[in-house]
């Protein structure tokens, strides 16, 4: 939408400082805000557990509508000046084709077709990425990112079918964004992004940091 959760004021719901702090957030949606049907409830959650983050979602809606939330947050492991030298690695062999506007097209492509293949550990290098790419869900394990310069190695759970990688042009970061398939609405063969009500959506995602032995 024009102006998406991000640009809203959230309530603080809860605030725990104790062993396993976090902080609890809270937006309501209105009816037919930004042209979505139902009364949205969404919280969000920011746990820090041990060295790892958790960001966990959770939706009710009194109407049923299409919830697909997620988090936009740039990661870098060392002060290099491009992350060409990173090493990753992603649980997925499949992603979704794009058209030249970066929509989904509804066809999916392996990731040696379509030049991404990450499934064993390499270097960025010059690869630049919006890409949306279709985890592998046993286990839940989405990827990895580690700086030898570092010696930081950052690895990424999500409970959600896909994660969109961006790599931006004019900026030495990478994004995450474990969420569904994006536009799966005008898609049926894509995972469902519909909420009815009485149901509950829920969304996590962990960025659990170490050192690389």
């Amino acid at each position: 939408g024009k102006a998406g959760f991000a640009k809203k004021y959230w309530a603080v719901d809860e605030v725990d400082e104790g062993d396993t702090p976090f902080i609890k957030l809270s937006y309501t949606s209105p009816h037919l805000e930004e042209g979505y049907p139902g009364s949205l409830k969404a919280t969000v959650k920011y746990v820090l557990d041990g060295s790892s983050l958790k960001i966990i979602y959770e939706g009710q809606t009194d109407r049923s509508t299409v919830v697909n939330l997620t988090n936009h947050s740039y990661f870098r492991l060392d002060e290099e000046p491009d992350i060409g030298n990173y090493l990753l690695r992603l649980n997925c062999e499949s992603v979704l084709q794009t058209d030249h506007q970066l929509l989904p097209t509804g066809n999916l492509r392996t990731v040696n077709e379509a030049g991404m293949d990450f499934r064993t550990a390499r270097k960025i290098g010059t690869t630049r990425m919006d890409t949306p790419f279709v985890c592998d869900q046993n286990g839940e394990f989405v990827g990895e990112l580690s700086s030898a310069k570092s010696g930081i190695r950052m690895s990424i759970y999500s409970n959600q079918p896909a994660v969109v990688v961006y790599t931006p042009l004019d900026f030495p970061a990478i994004c995450f964004e474990t969420q569904n398939y994006p536009d799966s609405p005008n898609f049926e063969h894509f995972p469902s992004a519909l909420l009815h009500p009485g149901e509950t959506y829920v969304n996590t995602a962990v960025f659990k940091f170490d050192l690389v032995i």
